[in-house]
């Protein structure tokens, strides 16, 4: 009745001895999308620098295909985890980019998380406890160098070591929460100090568009130069975003 707590909770669909077969319950799906995003990175380098020696690098060409590869990589990475989708596919004069795991752990209707609270073993649990009653098994939590910090405290109060220990400090890797989930403890630079999010890494694909890696390609020779480019393609795919992730902001 009207303004009761009481609650009345499905528990099974019982059928009749040898009825016929109920009406199809197939339902729609709800199609989720995110845009590929192009890394790219232009190399030049003359014929006097590949031929005179440099000091330590054998080869300037390979030297700056090698660094090229290491920033792309590292904006792919940041991509992944702070991305924005944009709000369009791109043109001519508008960038495409896709969304990373906090944009899409952290909507509205998901299991998020805003009070300004330390990070601790019972606001683990809690998140833990949000996905699983979404039907979830989280095996993981992204956090900062911050928040990596307010983890490998966990349980301080309880460690003792050896009269003899030669090795001081400590280091969490892992955490087991009270639902039984073990977490693997995942640290990126781009995770903002103040942001956590659990999830399941089964939901998350990383992906390229044309099936290959991040490649450094030679381009026709014009001019004086030796040049290429390293490139690559990719999205990210967060399967059951708002049920199989939780996004905690404003941590302390």
């Amino acid at each position: 009745t009207a303004g009761t707590t009481d609650k009345i909770k499905i528990i099974a669909h019982p059928a009749q001895e040898g009825q016929d077969p109920p009406a199809d319950e197939s339902k729609v799906r709800t199609k989720v999308t995110n845009f590929t995003q192009i890394f790219q990175r232009g190399i030049s380098v003359s014929h006097t620098m590949r031929s005179v020696l440099q000091a330590g690098v054998a080869d300037e060409y390979t030297f700056q295909v090698a660094r090229r590869l290491m920033e792309v990589m590292r904006e792919l990475d940041s991509s992944l985890v702070a991305g924005i989708k944009s709000a369009s596919a791109g043109s001519d004069t508008v960038y495409r980019s896709m969304g990373g795991i906090i944009e899409f752990a952290s909507q509205a209707t998901g299991n998020t998380r805003t009070t300004s609270e330390a990070l601790t073993l019972s606001v683990v649990n809690d998140m833990c406890k949000d996905i699983w009653d979404d039907g979830g098994y989280p095996n993981f939590i992204l956090v900062g160098g911050k928040q990596k910090r307010a983890i490998s405290a966990f349980d301080q109060s309880a460690r003792r070591s050896v009269y003899d220990a030669t090795v001081a400090g400590y280091v969490v890797d892992r955490i087991i929460t009270d639902l039984g989930f073990v977490l693997d403890v995942i640290v990126d630079p781009w995770v903002p100090d103040d942001v956590a999010v659990v999830g399941d890494l089964n939901k998350v694909r990383v992906m390229p568009l044309r099936n290959s890696a991040i490649r450094a390609e030679d381009l026709a020779k014009t001019g004086a130069a030796f040049k290429g480019q390293v490139y690559g393609e990719y999205t990210a795919e967060f399967r059951n975003a708002i049920e199989a992730f939780a996004h905690h902001n404003n941590l302390t």
